[in-house]
């Protein structure tokens, strides 16, 4: 079986992603823009949508042509390295406790000690007994360890050779290495980093959270309380930097940043890469879609229906001629995506706690299921309390049950019989077969279409 499933980007015939949602991790590596979600690793290049099983990774590193990841098996921990281009993974399989791996070394956590091995030939790479127990960490994109002890932070090359790069205020709470033996610290609250072969220094106003290597290891991008800096981590020099609602991905060569409100992707000029990065739940009326990608959609044409994407909710619903986007408050939107409400959610989230599920009812009102109690909510904002859940309205011919997430992946559709329509190795939380397609998405806003009867078996 193929380990690698190609569809095509955006409308079209065939297997195809026309909205990636928001992934658990999103980046560039200086050439490719690429997410990671419990599937495995996905990669965009022009035309097409490159996805690499690795279901539920542990542990990424991403270098220019070089990508690597990590999982948990019953066997041990398997980690897959491969280029995004033209995938061919690779694998090896570890029975160690965890991998932290980059493209060319992995350190190996054996829960009493550590070890380190070249992927290529598997062969031992000896370190000093103190780097054992000092969580070294592999170079991203070549041969090479950075590990700390008692704030000394320490460098190990192709080379064997091993230097002192400098030292730390005190020992940090975590650490990562990027290129070419760059790194970055978490020192008390604060970031810390080095350039390749320079010693560490403050990178003022970072957060921890969501850093980027550029691919030389001369600068890093990260969030601020305002919005993102480009660092030089040289110097600690600021670069760049943007306010607003932006989240740092990575560096094509210029910063590449992710507009939050619109889910697109794009450099410092402005121009776009992708789009669709917008998280957000679903809900179907007919052949209409709304909701992944934060817009709507034609199932019968395969299109997008809106041009805009001004949907982000936790929970969606289509009542009357109104969409209704439930999160911290309740958004009204009409059939042609324009906002025409904002009501609060008549609910005490910290004692009832938040929905836990939402749907349009047949008498004109929306169902909002919590923990221990359900209501029904009117378009005005009105709440009104249910004694019980309504009983759920009957399954027609021709819908589809996708498997849950410790199942196989698979559609099987509901005519008495389930029949199964073939593997889908993309987790989806629901779907629908429209004029011989079927369209699955999924809560984090997804939607991808696919040929019904396909075998799309990764392994």
């Amino acid at each position: 079986m193929s380990q690698v499933l190609r569809l095509g980007w955006g409308p079209g015939p065939g297997d195809r992603m026309l909205s990636p949602g928001l992934p658990d991790l999103l980046f560039s590596d200086g050439a490719h823009l690429g997410w990671v979600t419990r599937d495995g690793a996905y990669a965009l290049m022009e035309e097409a949508v490159h996805l690499v099983s690795v279901p539920d990774p542990t542990c990424v590193s991403i270098s220019p042509g070089c990508w690597v990841l990590a999982q948990r098996t019953d066997s041990g921990v398997v980690v897959t390295r491969f280029n995004p281009r033209e995938p061919a993974p690779e694998r090896w399989t570890f029975p160690v406790r965890s991998v932290v791996a980059g493209s060319s070394w992995a350190v190996l956590d054996h829960g009493v000690e550590r070890s380190v091995v070249a992927l290529d030939g598997e062969v031992q790479i000896p370190i000093p007994a103190g780097a054992t127990d000092a969580h070294p960490q592999p170079w991203s994109d070549r041969p090479g360890l950075v590990w700390v002890q008692e704030g000394v932070v320490y460098r190990m090359g192709e080379d064997r050779r091993i230097r002192v790069a400098g030292t730390l205020p005190s020992q940090p709470s975590q650490w990562c290495a990027g290129p070419a033996g760059a790194a970055l610290f978490c020192q008390g609250g604060e970031v810390w980093g080095m350039g390749p072969g320079t010693a560490p220094r403050p990178m003022e106003s970072l957060d921890w959270e969501g850093l980027r290597f550029a691919p030389s290891g001369e600068r890093v991008l990260g969030a601020t309380e305002t919005g993102v800096e480009e660092r030089c981590l040289r110097t600690g020099q600021l670069l760049w930097s943007r306010r607003g609602h932006v989240v740092p991905v990575g560096f094509g060569p210029d910063p590449i940043l992710l507009e939050e409100r619109t889910g697109r992707v794009h450099d410092t000029t402005g121009t776009v890469f992708a789009s669709g990065f917008n998280p957000c739940a679903a809900a179907r009326v007919g052949h209409r879609l709304y909701g992944p990608g934060g817009t709507a959609w034609d199932l019968e044409e395969g299109v997008q229906h809106w041009q805009h994407a001004p949907l982000h909710a936790e929970h969606l619903a289509v009542l009357e001629d109104r969409v209704v986007a439930i999160a911290e408050d309740m958004r009204l939107y009409d059939l042609s995506g324009e906002p025409c409400g904002r009501l609060p959610l008549p609910l005490d989230l910290e004692t009832e706690g938040a929905p836990i599920h939402v749907e349009a009812m047949a008498a004109g009102s929306l169902l909002v299921e919590l923990e221990d109690s359900c209501f029904a909510l009117s378009l005005s904002g009105k709440r009104t309390p249910l004694r019980s859940r309504p009983l759920p309205t009957a399954q027609t011919s021709g819908r589809l049950r996708c498997s849950g997430p410790d199942e196989v992946p698979c559609l099987t559709q509901l005519d008495g019989s389930e029949r199964p329509l073939g593997r889908w190795p993309i987790g989806a939380d629901d779907a629908a077969i429209v004029d011989d397609r079927v369209w699955c998405w999924s809560e984090d806003g997804m939607l991808c279409a696919l040929e019904p009867f396909a075998q799309h078996d990764l392994k």
